[in-house]
């Protein structure tokens, strides 16, 4: 092809493909990026994810620590608890990346159900081990930036039968909106994400989504930890230290 036919044919290129003059061009593409940027960047966390949980952790501990003498107090406390909770917690994102495909079979009423069954285990589970011992002190140890998500890794310095214990505790956040959101947990290198996974698996390939559901909420009325649905590995015993710190 001659320079002028190549020529014509960038200039037709140009007119007709990328809407016009190369001048024009630019300035709708500046545009562009700048509103994307602009909006991407309202909408970017105000914390790092360390910030996020080291927050959310001093106020549930706080919270849980205030002594309350009527019924009034402790409904408005565990109200407060509640919210912070569900605003640090994807339990949404957390069941549906467990079920993997099953989500995009299962009915609408099945996805509510399984996740607010799922939310009220987690809570439960997640306060009752808060409530077991105040008297404990987080390391926060740093980042790991993945693919999909930020991994917080933290040490948990705690008693364990009478004996000071360390405990390895990682969280795996996404951004969501201006704030970080936890869809797993995972202790001394257990899943909890992974650990519903395989069991949920297991449990539909034998009595399917509704008889998953069904054992949940048998588990929720009993106040039994998911883990117990049936066997799984037992997670590894903390490591102690023969004295403290």
């Amino acid at each position: 092809m001659g320079i002028g036919n190549r020529r014509l044919v960038e200039g037709r290129e140009s007119r007709e493909g990328f809407g016009g003059h190369p001048c024009r061009r630019l300035g709708v593409a500046v545009m562009a990026t700048l509103l994307l940027w602009g909006s991407a960047a309202s909408a970017a966390p105000k914390q790092d994810p360390t910030e996020a949980i080291r927050g959310a952790n001093d106020r549930l501990r706080e919270l849980l620590a205030q002594k309350t003498d009527d019924q009034a107090s402790r409904d408005r406390i565990n109200a407060q608890i509640t919210r912070e909770l569900r605003q640090l917690l994807d339990i949404g994102f957390l069941a549906e990346r467990a079920l993997a495909d099953h989500w995009e079979k299962m009915t609408p009423k099945q996805r509510s159900e399984l996740q607010s069954t799922l939310q009220a285990i987690v809570e439960k589970n997640y306060l009752s081990q808060l409530r077991g011992n105040l008297e404990y002190k987080v390391d926060y140890v740093g980042e790991v930036t993945q693919s999909d998500a930020v991994l917080v890794k933290t040490l948990i310095r705690a008693q364990r039968r009478g004996r000071p214990a360390r405990i390895s505790v990682n969280y795996r956040l996404r951004a969501e909106g201006d704030h970080w959101r936890i869809f797993d947990v995972i202790t001394e290198d257990v899943s909890i994400l992974q650990n519903y996974r395989a069991q949920f698996n297991r449990i539909i390939a034998k009595d399917g989504v509704d008889g998953l559901i069904a054992r949940m909420k048998a588990k929720l009325e009993k106040g039994e930890r998911l883990g117990k649905m049936e066997k799984t590995e037992k997670a590894p015993e903390p490591k102690t230290e023969k004295s403290a710190d």
